[in-house]
């Protein structure tokens, strides 16, 4: 039996700003997940308060307030090849190596894989858990990626091989900025699920890179000949790297199965996507090539 709260206790938690430090110093999960199940007197509380919903990457905070980028923890652990790559990881900067020029930048202190795989998703390494986490009331679709947040979701594709370099970027609409308050994860998912994904196969692969800078500099190159600057989360295909043909013909399978499973949930439960490449792509396309 829980030993009940003294008088100090009490007084403490009847203290709006105690209170609401107390709950800032729990960790994302435990504040999201079981804080709020307490009563509805706590989940009105943190619903309302802007620091605790900052915190639980709901609210974006403010760009003037010069805070350090940081990706939201809680989807790391969820969609870590999405997360935990080229870019502001756990409070540190880190660069990806540079492929096309076959130098490094800095070493990449992530201890994930660099390829964007599904088959790392939680939801799908513990297949009990996929119910929760396809529902549309789910919070993670809420959550927004980064804070301060990031507006631009693009898609890039480097050949890497003889024969130059090929560009396609295509970038989300401005109009989206204002009324999502910034990139949140229901549209990077569904974008990656329904959208114009990338062309796999046994000489591509595939990785997000969180922010222009952290792009090979080859590449960083041929994106300022075109004008093309600020872009925040990259869905990058390099083109022309061979790859294992058995490992890949059966990571591919596994891909495969993971989108048809997510698209049948959503026709199931009659979820019709936020994304779609219309709407949020305004079918811009930007191209080009730089020869050697």
């Amino acid at each position: 039996m829980a030993t009940p709260p003294t008088s100090a206790q009490t007084h403490a938690l009847s203290i709006p700003e105690i209170f609401e430090l107390i709950l800032l110093n729990l960790d994302t999960r435990t504040l999201l997940t079981k804080a709020t199940r307490i009563c509805h007197a706590w989940t009105n509380f943190i619903d309302s308060s802007p620091p605790i919903q900052w915190a639980l990457f709901f609210r974006p905070l403010d760009n003037a307030l010069k805070k350090p980028k940081t990706q939201n923890p809680l989807l790391a652990e969820t969609f870590p090849s999405i997360f935990h790559q080229s870019g502001p990881s756990n409070g540190k900067t880190i660069k990806m190596k540079d492929t096309d020029t076959n130098t490094t930048n800095e070493p990449c202190t992530s201890t994930s894989t660099s390829n964007l795989t599904f088959t790392t998703f939680d939801m799908v390494k513990h297949p009990r858990k996929w119910d929760a986490f396809i529902r549309p009331e789910a919070s993670w679709r809420r959550m927004l990626v980064q804070q301060p947040p990031v507006y631009t979701l693009s898609l890039l594709r480097s050949n890497v091989g003889h024969g130059g370099q090929y560009l396609y970027i295509y970038e989300t609409l401005d109009d989206q900025k204002e009324s999502a308050g910034g990139l949140r994860m229901d549209i990077v998912f569904e974008a990656l699920v329904f959208g114009d994904r990338w062309d796999q196969d046994e000489y591509s692969a595939t990785e997000m890179v969180w922010g222009q800078e952290f792009l090979p500099e080859r590449v960083r190159g041929g994106l300022e000949i075109f004008g093309v600057r600020d872009l925040d989360l990259v869905v990058y295909t390099r083109l022309g790297e061979a790859r294992d043909r058995g490992y890949y013909m059966e990571s591919s399978t596994l891909e495969c199965d993971v989108v048809k499973n997510v698209k049948a949930a959503y026709t199931r439960m009659g979820m019709v996507p936020k994304y779609s490449d219309k709407a949020f792509l305004r079918e811009r396309k930007s191209w080009g090539s730089l020869w050697d």
